[in-house]
């Protein structure tokens, strides 16, 4: 896991890295590098939120390909272990606009080898939980703002995550005990999937 977790990052980091010397340019230029279609854009940060697109704390890109159209990337760490999400969105190429997004998340799920949780006649008992993959789809709208005299800028976002393990036909999470959990610890152990409401903040380096 930890050999995904620095190839992912590493992947992020060089991608651009290679990209930023040439906006840089652009920028001192005083030219706006927003208006060049042909040119790709990239921009690096970080993030925290709920259910968002890199977990409660992780590292987001954006590659933009065409104007007000983005391929964003995140990876970071989750309630559900470590959590990569892919989207594709759509924004105008200046900043301080709104932006819509669809993406794809994956959580690698993790394992609990000692917890106490209730039974289904109220006695605490001791479970051990095994986390599978999540599988998740999410639709959010964001807006974001410049920051400073460079091309920085902060971004908030909303929206919701659905899972799709049921669709996918994949188990979420196996718990194991001598005793039947009660309802109301499944469900607390579901509220740490990737679903429900979903906010964002971050900061970008880059466009």
């Amino acid at each position: 896991m930890n050999k995904i977790i620095f190839l992912v990052f590493f992947f992020l980091s060089s991608t651009f890295f290679l990209f930023s010397q040439e906006y840089i340019q652009d920028y001192k230029t005083g030219e706006d590098s927003s208006k060049k279609i042909g040119i790709i854009q990239a921009s690096l940060g970080g993030s925290s939120g709920i259910n968002n697109l890199s977990g409660f704390i992780g590292l987001n890109a954006e590659y933009f390909f065409y104007k007000g159209m983005a391929i964003d990337l995140g990876v970071g760490l989750s309630s559900w272990g470590v959590k990569t999400g892919a989207g594709f969105s759509f924004h105008s190429c200046y900043v301080n606009k709104f932006y819509f997004r669809m993406a794809y998340i994956f959580a690698a799920g993790m394992r609990i080898d000692s917890i106490q949780l209730k039974d289904n006649q109220g006695y605490m008992r001791t479970y051990a939980v095994q986390m599978h993959a999540a599988h998740a789809g999410q639709i959010v709208v964001g807006k974001d703002w410049r920051v400073g005299r460079v091309k920085n800028r902060i971004f908030f976002e909303v929206g919701y995550t659905y899972l799709l393990n049921k669709l996918f036909h994949k188990n979420l999470m196996t718990i194991c005990g001598d005793y039947y959990p009660s309802n109301e610890s499944i469900f607390l152990l579901y509220l740490l999937a990737p679903h429900g409401i979903s906010i964002g903040l971050g900061f970008l380096f880059g466009r």
